[in-house]
This record gives C-alpha cells, sequence and structure tokens, in this order.
C-alpha cells in the first residue's frame, strides 16, 4: 500500500449536524458536529469530523480524521493500512509484504518479521513468549533511525526498536532494547504470512 500523495481535488460532501440543545433548571447543553469529506486522485478520502460541545457555558471541541482508499479501507494517518475488521488481512500482507524472517531469542521467545523489501518500509513483527504467548505486534512504517530501525505501530499506540548487528545470505541478528538478541533466518513470503496471518486470525477468534 502505497503512502498518499498528490493534492486534493474534489469536495466529496459538506455537512452540520443539526444544533441539539438538551437542559434543565440547572443546566443546559449543545452540541455541533461539523464534518467535511475530500478525495484525491488516488480516490482516498479524508472525512474531518469536529465536535463542539457547549455545557453551562463551558465549551470542547473534539477533532476526528478517518482516511480511506478507493474500496472503503480505513488507512492510518502515514498511507499504510490500518488494522480493521472489514479488511482481507492475508490479501493486504500479500500485496504488502515480500519477504520474512523468523528466529528464536537468546532470552527464548520466537520472533516473527515480515518485510516489504531489504530496504525495510513497512513491517509487522511479532514475539511469543515460551508459554505461547503473543507479547508484541507491531505493524506499520519502519524509520531509519541511525542507530537503529523502529516500527510504527499503524494504531500509534506503540513503537518496536531494533538493531540489525548483522547480515548475510542466510540470516540476520537483530538486537533490541532489553539486551536480548536473536539470529533470524529468511523465510519465503508464502511462509513468513501464512504464520503470521493465522496467528493474527486467533486473535480476532479469542476476542
Amino acid at each position: 500500500m502505497k503512502k498518499r500523495s498528490g493534492a486534493f481535488y474534489a469536495i466529496i460532501g459538506l455537512s452540520v449536524a443539526c444544533l441539539v440543545f438538551t437542559g434543565c433548571s440547572h443546566s443546559s447543553t449543545s452540541t455541533t458536529t461539523f464534518s467535511t469529506s475530500v478525495t484525491d486522485e488516488n480516490g482516498e478520502t479524508t472525512t474531518k469530523t469536529t465536535t463542539t460541545t457547549v455545557e453551562d457555558g463551558n465549551k470542547t471541541t473534539e477533532e476526528s480524521t478517518v482516511v480511506t482508499d478507493a474500496d472503503g479501507v480505513t488507512l492510518s494517518e502515514d498511507g499504510f493500512v490500518a488494522n480493521n475488521d472489514n479488511v482481507d488481512i492475508r490479501k493486504i500482507w500479500y500485496d504488502t509484504f515480500n519477504y520474512g524472517a523468523e528466529g528464536v531469542s537468546e532470552n527464548g521467545d520466537t520472533i516473527l518479521m515480515a518485510y516489504d523489501d531489504t530496504d525495510l518500509g513497512y513491517a509487522a513483527m511479532m514475539v511469543i513468549d515460551q508459554d505461547d504467548y503473543l507479547t508484541l505486534y507491531g505493524y506499520g512504517e519502519v524509520e531509519d533511525e541511525g542507530d537503529q530501525y523502529v516500527i510504527y505501530d499503524v494504531d500509534g499506540d506503540m513503537t518496536v526498536p531494533f538493531v540489525i548487528s548483522e547480515s548475510n545470505d542466510d540470516y540476520m541478528v537483530f538486537e533490541f532494547q532489553d539486551g536480548d538478541k536473536a539470529q533470524m533466518y529468511y523465510l519465503d513470503q508464502e511462509t513468513i504470512i501464512e504464520k503470521m496471518v493465522s496467528i493474527v486470525e486467533s486473535m480476532g477468534e479469542e476476542e
């Protein structure tokens, strides 16, 4: 999934919700919701919503932005496909990730990573402990910050920093901030995606 590009050009809709007043002898509340939708030349639609609430003279404002692609799939701010229940995750992963690696760390954790190319633009990483619990799952854009790589999760609630201290034709060595280290052996696209997507799907079944 490529990042968003190009200038916005088509205003799809502009809606203002009705002003609603509720109250009693001691308080009054009014809420106004204002939304705009704009679509770019790639078919991606950005919807911005501002909700203003006035209660007893105190005003609060909340803003939210939702971006969807031409198929209605929700995107994150950087244009990467966000985790979403209505997305065919297996298709998305096959379109995004071409390579993979798996290894067991010195602490005994199993580490899986799928990534788009050798430049590490996007990646998904999972850590499974010795009790078979998924202890980490990061999925999103990768930034090369000089001394380390960082996966910025699409949900915006976590980052996964790691260092590639060694790499050759058979494996890479990952080092983590807690001092743990793993020798990561390369896997083909189908193997890594099927392994990791199966875990994601099982997470959804448990909810």
